[in-house]
């Protein structure tokens, strides 16, 4: 059904004169992220172009986003048709190379080098008032703590089946509310919201896709992201060297260490959120592609908790959790 829809409406795209048209039509299924969104490359002449089916709601969200990051210079794919009835979005082909991709065949320099660009772009997106974005949502403390109770719950109880005792659940959830407490006190920019390896596209330069749930946080929520990327290691000379530019080039505070601090404990929502997501695609879809990357975020979460005196009690929680699986 989907494939005759986009067929249907890929030719109306060619009536219109919005595409031209080939001897050959061509319609491919990509492989798409954790959401429910369906990706099509279309293949007419020596043409190529990327279809989308979604629907109404994530085709508002998206189109208006779309539109709002454009006008700010920040890159992002091009829209060449659309049908919100239908959930139609025809967009450029930007190719298959994910920074996750090229990240497998650089060297530490080229890595550097490649995220400086990217944070150059992060700077633009994060100048875009909050209040544009079609999302009510906030990574305020309440936002946060959301994401990591839904984490508990797919993550502790459904995947790893470990059964939290009533003292346990209170320290798990005191302590992660005062963490999301802390980590939201900053003044609050754009968010993409799931900023990672695998949502930049390089192509003639790196291209942000997936961004239609952008919504207000600190700073450090979508640098963390990155540079914590569940899927890809940056090296640790390069992590520490990004964090500084950041902050020289994009922070307006002057205060390093509190500006290092938040970006820890937002990166430990971060990952734990994470984490929670993975496990929540497999115990809902049965999709287990994303459990390999449990463990080293898992274990990096866990390491950047234990700098932190504060939170002792919750770190000795979840490494007793992490030992009994």
């Amino acid at each position: 059904m989907s494939t005759k829809l986009v067929q249907k409406t890929f030719s109306r795209s060619i009536n219109k004169g919005l595409v031209g048209s080939g001897k050959t039509l061509t319609i491919e299924k990509i492989k798409g992220d954790a959401s429910a969104r369906k990706y099509f490359r279309v293949k007419t002449g020596d043409s190529s172009y990327v279809v989308c089916l979604c629907d109404k709601e994530a085709f508002r969200t998206f189109t208006l986003m779309q539109k709002i990051l454009s006008n700010q210079g920040v890159p992002v794919p091009q829209i060449i048709d659309k049908d919100p009835e239908l959930g139609y979005l025809l967009q450029e082909d930007l190719g298959g190379q994910t920074l996750w991709d090229f990240l497998a065949g650089a060297d530490e320099k080229q890595e550097l080098e490649t995220y400086k660009n990217i944070l150059d772009y992060l700077g633009l997106f994060q100048k875009v008032e909050v209040a544009l974005s079609p999302s009510k949502a906030s990574f305020n403390q309440e936002g946060l703590f959301l994401e990591i109770e839904s984490s508990r719950v797919f993550l502790v109880e459904k995947y790893l089946k470990y059964n939290l005792q009533e003292g346990e659940l209170e320290l798990f959830k005191e302590s992660f509310g005062e963490l999301c407490k802390e980590a939201s006190m900053g003044p609050f920019v754009l968010n993409h919201r799931d900023f990672h390896s695998r949502n930049i596209m390089l192509s003639g330069g790196p291209v942000f896709i997936d961004f239609q749930d952008a919504r207000g946080g600190i700073a450090q929520y979508d640098l963390a992201s990155l540079l914590d990327d569940c899927y890809f290691e940056i090296t640790s000379a390069n992590v520490e060297k990004l964090k500084k530019y950041y902050f020289e080039n994009y922070m307006e505070c002057s205060d390093y260490p509190r500006f290092l601090r938040d970006y820890d404990l937002i990166s430990i929502q971060r990952l734990f959120k994470a984490v929670g997501t993975f496990a929540k695609i497999y115990v809902e879809r049965g999709d287990d592609s994303y459990l390999k990357y449990i463990d080293r975020s898992f274990e990096k979460l866990i390491d950047r908790l234990g700098k932190y005196p504060k939170y002792q009690k919750l770190n000795e929680l979840l490494l007793n959790i992490k030992n009994e699986n």
